[in-house]
């Protein structure tokens, strides 16, 4: 039996575990433990990225969060340690250039345990830049070194690595991107409790989730929701259900008037409701479609309500 720590830091590093989790899976001959550094670490974000590839819960979660290289690397180190140590795996895979892929390389060679590292090789040749030194320092001290393309073998080998340490295996991203292919084209579902947000823009999805929690977080009693009509009443009618507020509000333009960012019509259109006009003629290639189509749907829809009653 063969024990595998897998190390994720950052959000792309997710797509890079998850073909690796599944093959490790499928081999009862390997345990694979997933550990979670939270170098970027998003709640939301995290929990979407796992649910919709399909990695299993990590098992370690280290909790570091944001910090400058130096000090995320060294938390990342000292939070890493107990765990090699209590788990005693046989290796350390580590993926891409980030942070946690040398804090995590350093402990497991510092400790005697083999490292394993992932996309192995890639240079850009500006040793400007964080990624680029933890590329070469995760290389260096690496057992094994699985390249994602020709060059990372070419410059591994200039570098005189010994032959036996690379091996090119493909991308793994591609692992990840053929097997979500039809996923990716259908909507996505992010669950709130009993709740559900639905669409086909994982981005918009998971923007929508994010502004819905930060409500329900403050609590509040009256929510004023200022995007402009008919954004502001899309937003309130979509998301309604999961908002736990008493009463919701619509303001629409007052937010720009107030803030004196657009000027008000004068007084004489205020008082007999023909504000809409000045406006309209200010912007017409905004405001006509409001004015000449949807203002007549919705009196229309207004009138049958009525009519109903």
């Amino acid at each position: 039996m063969m024990k595998i720590i897998l190390v994720a830091g950052a959000r792309p590093n997710f797509m890079k575990i998850a073909p690796l989790m599944a093959a490790f899976q499928a081999r009862p001959e390997i345990t694979p433990i997933l550990v979670q550094t939270g170098q970027h670490y998003d709640s939301v974000m995290s929990d979407l990225f796992f649910h919709e590839l399909g990695i299993p819960e990590p098992d370690v979660n280290l909790g570091v969060g944001s910090a400058s290289h130096a000090v995320q690397t060294a938390e990342i180190m000292r939070a890493f340690e107990p765990v090699v140590l209590a788990e005693k795996p046989d290796a350390v895979l580590v993926v891409g250039d980030v942070n946690s892929t040398i804090a995590c390389g350093l402990v497991a060679v510092k400790l005697g345990v083999k490292l394993i590292h992932v996309e192995a090789g890639l240079r850009s040749f500006d040793r400007t830049m964080p990624e680029e030194i933890n590329r070469l320092l995760t290389d260096a001290i690496s057992y094994l070194l699985f390249c994602s393309e020709q060059s990372g073998v070419d410059n591994l080998r200039r570098e005189g690595v010994p032959e036996e340490k690379i091996h090119m295996v493909g991308n793994v991203m591609i692992d990840t991107l053929l097997k979500n292919r039809e996923k990716a084209e259908r909507p996505v579902t992010v669950e709130m409790g009993t709740n559900r947000l639905v669409g086909s823009d994982p981005v918009r999805i998971l923007e929508a989730y994010r502004e819905v929690m930060a409500v329900n977080r403050a609590d509040p009693d009256v929510l004023w929701v200022g995007m402009t009509a008919p954004k502001q009443e899309k937003w309130i009618y979509k998301n309604k259900d999961n908002l736990n507020v008493k009463f919701i509000v619509a303001v629409g333009a007052v937010f720009d008037f107030y803030a004196g960012n657009v000027k008000r019509s004068h007084p004489w259109f205020l008082k007999h409701g023909l504000e809409w006009l000045p406006r309209l003629l200010q912007e017409p290639r905004r405001l006509w479609r409001r004015s000449f189509i949807s203002a007549p749907v919705f009196f229309w829809h207004v009138f049958k309500q009525r009519i109903k009653k």
